[in-house]
């Protein structure tokens, strides 16, 4: 309550100094908005199916050890772990996604304030 009582004060106080230049300073706000909901749908998919394909090759993994004397009496440990190195893949695959989104996603974050800030101070330099 405190910071929303903060923040009306403060746009209030703007407002009532430059109203373009409040407008100026807010441009950005439906952009980062729209950004953050998006970011989060596509990033809340993405770890889905991460965790997904996390257990998925676990169960290959626990397979594997709980008839090891299977597997070895088919000869059959590449076979195993290739199909844990296949699931693992596809993690790693899934996971180097999620790290690109979130750093595309935070650098929109941080360059959008600061081209703000620099419209900000060349709009009022030109007032």
């Amino acid at each position: 309550m405190r910071t929303v009582l903060s923040a009306f004060t403060t746009l209030v106080f703007m407002l009532s100094l430059s109203p373009a230049l409040t407008s100026v300073a807010f441009v950005s706000v439906p952009v980062v908005v729209v950004l953050s909901k998006k970011y989060g749908v596509v990033m809340r998919r993405l770890t889905e199916q991460t965790q997904k394909a996390l257990a998925e090759s676990n169960e290959v993994a626990e397979e594997a050890v709980s008839s090891m004397a299977t597997v070895r009496m088919f000869a059959a440990e590449h076979l195993e772990s290739d199909r844990f190195g296949d699931r693992l893949r596809v993690f790693q695959r899934l996971s180097l996604r999620q790290a690109q989104f979130y750093v595309a996603y935070l650098s929109a974050e941080t360059f959008l304030p600061q081209s703000v800030t620099a419209l900000v101070l060349f709009y009022g330099g030109k007032l």
